[in-house]
């Protein structure tokens, strides 16, 4: 019986080519407490998610849901509530947790980001600093090009046990992500001369349009405004303790978001939430189709299940691809309502996760969205360790999968369970590779662009 998978998303960073990369404007934070984990603040305990395609914010057109680690008994680790791309944090039920982002688009594999939580137990003295800058986003007039608001407030504070917050003195980098291309040589000069942020993700392969410094304090304050002036699409913020800026005290990303059109996308939801206890009861998935912000009806709506052993001609069709089984009459896995806009899902058929593709057509026009549920049931999650990124297709990448229940990892050397590896291409399609044990090695040669790679497992036969 599958005891659990694993996926990661790899991705060949090819020059010349857009890359479409998402970011957090905080990937960590650390909630202050009382020696007792308790009386926690959680002020400023938040991120933003954005998706950037060639370095241009696209976030508005990407459907984005989160989900909580567990606690445990079973409950969210995390609490809080999600604004847009915006979570908020206002509770933590475990030492440590994450939120997972998951963005989602028709014709683009799904983009996924963490963000962690964690408690950091000080006594009564508990110390917590916030960088606060408004606006959160810039709007930009695509026609007019002009910019509102044109400039960003920005002040730091620090709260000291159960006292007031107050404004605290220190050092702000301001950088700026230009709209316009820089030359090779213009990028290697900012470099050299110590102007380009080169810890974001990324920057790797992104020398046009790289953040570059534009504003550095050259005395301690505790605010300013700053003005906008390099035609930036995304601005990153970062304050220290220290003049050297060293000492990292928080950081904060406004992005810059355009004018845009409708779009044609289906909505691949679970209304009543993705997640069932005990292989009870069932969920119900829902696909909405949205022209713009009107939601319309489809002309015909299939379901698949995700299962490496389908192919187009066997339990699969073109229209899902390799690696997606048909649900029908035939083969159904208990499912019912899979050629209609909603999909339930008996709980017997979640074995821990399931992933399930909605493939529909509106005016003829084909449309697609993909959803995973669980089981909280099984609390044994599979980690995928390793780079997930290659350089003009070139390199390989050791992966090795980790079961870890709790903060316990199982089977580290592989003996109790058996490990299927399987690779999908950016549409979700199962491609030729293939491999077993529990660490592979993946060649670039088998990514093109961007891949998921999968790994099931199973307890071993006796």
């Amino acid at each position: 019986m599958l005891l659990t998978t694993g996926q990661i998303t790899i991705t060949d960073l090819n020059d010349g080519l857009p890359a479409v990369y998402a970011t957090l404007s905080s990937d960590l934070y650390v909630i202050p407490t009382d020696s007792y984990g308790e009386k926690g603040d959680f002020t400023g305990a938040e991120t933003t998610l954005s998706v950037l395609i060639g370095g241009v914010d696209d976030t508005p057109n990407w459907r984005i849901t989160t989900f909580s680690s567990f606690n445990t008994t079973g409950g969210d680790a995390v609490l809080g509530t999600r604004t847009g791309a915006t979570f908020t944090v206002t509770g933590l039920t475990a030492t440590a947790g994450t939120i997972t982002f998951v963005a989602s688009k028709d014709g683009y594999d799904d983009l996924v980001k963490v963000f962690s939580v964690s408690k950091n137990p000080q006594g009564q003295k508990a110390i917590s600093y916030k960088l606060e800058v408004s606006p959160g986003s810039i709007q930009k007039n695509k026609f007019t090009n002009t910019y509102l608001p044109n400039q960003i407030d920005m002040t730091g504070s620090r709260k000291i046990g159960d006292e007031t917050r107050q404004l605290l003195n220190g050092y702000f980098c301001i950088y700026e992500q230009s709209e316009t291309a820089l030359t090779l040589d213009a990028y290697n000069a900012l470099l050299v001369a110590g102007q380009v942020l080169t810890d974001k993700e990324y920057i790797i392969s992104d020398t046009e349009y790289p953040y570059v410094l534009r504003y550095r304090s050259t005395v301690a304050e505790n605010g300013l405004t700053y003005i906008l002036a390099y035609n930036p699409k995304s601005i990153h913020i970062e304050w220290y303790e220290d003049a050297d800026c060293t000492l990292l005290l928080d950081n904060e990303t406004v992005q810059v978001v355009s004018d845009g059109l409708d779009s044609l996308f289906v909505d691949v939801w679970c209304p009543q939430g993705d997640k069932i206890r005990n292989q009870e009861g069932s969920i119900t998935i829902q696909a909405d189709i949205w022209n713009g912000t009107e939601q319309v009806i489809g002309e015909s709506y299939k379901w698949y299940i995700m299962n490496p052993a389908a192919t187009t001609i066997n339990m699969g069709d073109t229209d899902g691809g390799n690696g997606w089984q048909l649900l029908n009459a035939t083969r159904n896995n208990g499912t019912t309502g899979y050629t209609t806009a909603t999909l339930t899902v008996p709980g017997a058929s979640v074995q821990q996760n399931a992933h399930f593709k909605c493939i529909c057509f509106y005016n003829s026009i084909k449309l697609q969205g993909t959803v995973s549920v669980s089981d909280t049931s099984d609390v044994i999650v599979c980690y995928l360790d390793g780079l997930g990124t290659f350089k003009n297709g070139q390199g390989t990448s050791s992966i090795r999968a980790r079961l870890m229940r709790n903060t316990e990892e199982l089977d580290p050397n592989g003996t109790i369970y058996d490990y299927t590896w399987s690779i999908y291409d950016a549409a979700n399609n199962l491609t030729a590779f293939n491999a077993t044990g529990k660490s592979i090695t993946v060649n670039a040669t088998a990514i093109d662009s961007r891949a998921n790679l999968h790994c099931a497992v199973t307890k071993k036969e006796i």
